[in-house]
């Protein structure tokens, strides 16, 4: 991935330093709106606007991906409670079972000390 990344990026830098050591002249820039020129190197204007162009196309990426960003976090909120929600569930499931194995070891008959039959327990009374 990481020669992926120079094969790509290399090139372009090799690019950008040779157009800014060879567009070195000054041009003028007028913008329509805005009263007055402003001279400078092509090579800044040039750069500025790729560098404005990568900043529009960044925040306009970014900005797409904020519904799905929302969307996601909805998701994993209600997974969350659903998650509580079953962990509550099964824990008074085992209180319940619990419970009730209690109660049925306390309604089975008690055997009798000198051997004879079984009596019903206290609890089955």
């Amino acid at each position: 991935m990481r020669l992926l990344f120079w094969l790509i990026a290399a090139p372009i830098v090799f690019g950008a330093a040779s157009f800014a050591v060879s567009n070195r002249h000054s041009v003028e820039i007028f913008i329509w709106p805005i009263p007055g020129t402003w001279d400078a190197p092509l090579y800044i204007v040039a750069l500025g606007m790729l560098g404005v162009g990568f900043v529009l196309g960044a925040a306009m990426t970014w900005l797409s991906a904020v519904g799905p960003r929302l969307r996601a976090g909805g998701a994993a909120r209600r997974i969350s409670a659903l998650e509580q929600e079953l962990a509550l569930k099964e824990q008074t499931e085992t209180e319940t079972s619990a419970e009730a194995s209690s109660v049925k070891a306390a309604s089975l008959p008690v055997p009798s000390p000198q051997g004879g039959s079984a009596k019903p327990g206290p609890a089955a009374t």
